[in-house]
């Protein structure tokens, strides 16, 4: 499990990756390699950021950018869905 220090460090360094690239969609399993993390811590990230508003989940399990497009597709998925591993 992380520490708080190392999930705000962590979700620093996705947040700036976002900002750099607006556009861009990720994986749990691609933000664990570009985080050099394992696939779960680097989900409780991808959660975190979503928790705050700043990142959405697609429908099809990746994360990008919180906007109208994004929130709108994925409306459809539940929180269940959203938290699996």
């Amino acid at each position: 499990m992380l520490s708080s220090e190392q999930i705000e460090s962590a979700s620093q360094l996705l947040r700036a990756e976002y900002l750099d690239t607006p556009t861009l969609l990720l994986t749990p399993g691609e933000a664990a390699e570009l985080l050099e993390l394992d696939r779960v811590a680097a989900l409780s990230v991808l959660q975190a950021l979503e928790d705050s508003g700043f990142l959405v989940m697609t429908p099809d399990g990746q994360f990008g950018r919180s906007s109208d497009r994004l929130r709108t597709a994925s409306s459809g998925s539940s929180p269940a869905n959203r938290r699996a591993v």
